[in-house]
C-alpha cells in the first residue's frame, strides 16, 4: 500500500499492510530542521521522518487573501486585515481585523506565536457588547450576497500533483460555535449570551452556518479527500454535554448529511470529551482525533475509545509530543508503544500527535520512533 491507501483503509475502519503514522509537523519544524517553511520544505520534513503528510487546503495556499471566497463590497462594506511583525521576549505577528459596515464597525486583534497558527490568542475580541451582533450579523448576511467562489489556487494544484499518493488532503473549518463566538467574544461573555439570550443566539447560529454550508459545497467539489471539523472549545472542559447535544451536535449532524459521498468528515477536539463522544458519533463521523492524556486535560484514554467505539469510527492521535523533548528514546518509543497496544488492534487507528511538534524536537529522534511504530505496529 501506498501512504494514502493506508491512512484511508484505516479510516474505513480496516486493516492496512502498516499502522499510518502523520505527525503534526509544520513549518516551523521544516524551518528548524531545513532552513525554509513553505509547504515543500514541509513535505520534505514528513518524508525525513516517515510520517505522512497532512496537507489542511486552504492552510498551506500562498493566496494573501482567502483563497476560496473573494468578495466584491459594495459602497459603505469593507473588510481589511493587517499583520505587523512584532517582538517583546518572542517574536510574534499581531493580526489586526477591521469591519466596516453602514449599520457600525467591529475590529480584533490576535497574537499569532507561530507561522503555522491561523488563529492565535485573541488579544482584542470582535464582539465586546451583545449590540454587536446585530452589525456582525449584517456583515455574515452581506458576505454571503457578495461573494463569488474561486478556482483551486495554483499552489494547491501543484501540492497535489507533487505530492500525490504520498500524503493526504483535507480541508479544515472551525465550527460555527468554535469560529464565531470562541476567537469573537470572550469566553465569560458568550456563554452568558446563550443563557441570556437564546432567540439570539439562535440567529446568530443559523446565519453563521451558512458560511460553513458554502465551504462545504466548496469542499464537496474540489480535490481534497477529508473534511475536518475544528470542535476545540466545545468540549466538556468548557461547556456541559447538554449545551453540546442543544448548540454544537445540530451542525455536526447537518455537515455529516451534506458531505459528499465517498469523502470522509473528522472532528477534532481537545480538552474533555467523554461525556459527548456517544453524542459526537450519532452524527456519525468517519475518524476523531486527539485524544489528549489527562495532563494535558484528556478524560479518555484511547484504550477506552476503542473498546467502546472502535466498531464506530477511526480513532486518531493520542502520541503527546512532549515526549520529543527533554525524554529519552526509550520513553520516546514507549509512548509509541503505549498507543499501538491500546488502539491499533484490527485496524481503525491512525497513529497522530496530540498537538504540534515542538519546535525543539529533533527530526532524527523523531525518524526513530516512526521506525519503531512501523516495526512494532506492524499488521500481519
Amino acid at each position: 500500500m501506498n501512504p494514502k491507501e493506508r491512512v484511508m483503509t484505516a479510516l474505513k475502519r480496516q486493516v492496512p499492510d502498516e499502522l499510518p503514522v502523520s505527525l503534526s509537523i509544520g513549518p516551523t519544524n521544516a524551518q528548524r530542521w531545513l532552513g525554509k517553511s513553505d509547504w515543500r520544505a514541509v513535505f520534505q520534513a514528513h518524508q525525513m521522518v516517515g510520517s505522512i503528510p497532512e496537507y489542511g487546503f486552504p492552510w498551506y495556499s500562498t493566496t494573501e487573501s482567502n483563497p476560496i471566497f473573494i468578495p466584491h463590497w459594495r459602497v459603505g462594506w469593507d473588510e481589511q486585515v493587517f499583520t505587523e511583525a512584532l517582538h517583546d521576549e518572542h517574536d510574534y505577528l499581531l493580526k489586526t481585523r477591521r469591519i466596516a459596515t453602514p449599520y457600525g464597525s467591529l475590529s480584533s486583534q490576535e497574537r499569532i506565536d507561530q507561522p503555522e497558527y491561523i488563529m492565535g490568542q485573541t488579544q482584542e475580541p470582535l464582539i465586546k457588547t451583545r449590540d454587536d451582533y446585530e452589525i456582525y450579523l449584517a456583515y455574515i448576511e452581506e458576505w454571503m450576497r457578495v461573494i463569488e467562489p474561486t478556482g483551486i489556487p495554483e499552489d494547491i494544484q501543484a501540492m497535489h500533483r507533487e505530492i500525490g499518493d504520498q500524503g493526504i488532503f483535507v480541508m479544515w473549518r472551525t465550527l460555527t460555535f468554535y469560529s464565531f463566538f470562541w476567537v469573537l467574544r470572550r469566553v465569560s461573555d458568550y456563554l452568558l449570551d446563550f443563557y441570556d439570550a437564546p432567540g439570539l443566539m439562535q440567529q446568530v447560529l443559523d446565519t453563521t452556518r451558512q458560511v460553513n454550508a458554502a465551504f462545504l459545497d466548496y469542499f464537496n467539489g474540489s480535490p481534497s479527500d477529508i473534511f475536518i471539523v475544528n470542535l476545540s472549545g466545545a468540549s466538556t472542559s468548557i461547556i456541559s454535554p447538554d449545551f453540546f447535544k442543544k448548540w454544537v451536535f445540530p451542525e455536526l449532524l447537518w455537515l455529516s448529511e451534506h458531505i459528499q459521498p465517498g469523502k470522509f468528515l473528522g472532528f477534532h477536539t481537545t480538552g474533555k470529551m467523554r461525556a459527548i463522544l456517544p453524542v459526537m458519533l450519532e452524527a456519525n463521523p468517519d475518524f476523531i482525533l486527539r485524544f489528549e492524556s489527562p495532563r494535558f486535560g484528556g478524560d479518555i484514554s484511547l484504550s477506552e475509545a476503542k473498546r467502546k467505539y472502535g466498531d464506530k469510527v477511526c480513532l486518531m492521535g493520542g502520541y503527546d509530543p512532549h515526549f520529543f523533548v527533554d525524554y529519552s528514546l526509550d520513553n520516546m518509543c514507549d509512548e509509541a508503544r503505549r498507543c499501538i497496544d491500546e488502539a491499533a488492534k484490527d485496524g481503525g487507528y491512525i497513529l497522530a500527535t496530540t498537538d504540534a511538534i515542538p519546535e525543539q524536537a529533533k527530526w532524527e529522534d523523531i525518524r526513530f520512533v516512526v521506525q519503531t511504530v512501523k516495526e512494532y505496529g506492524k499488521y500481519k
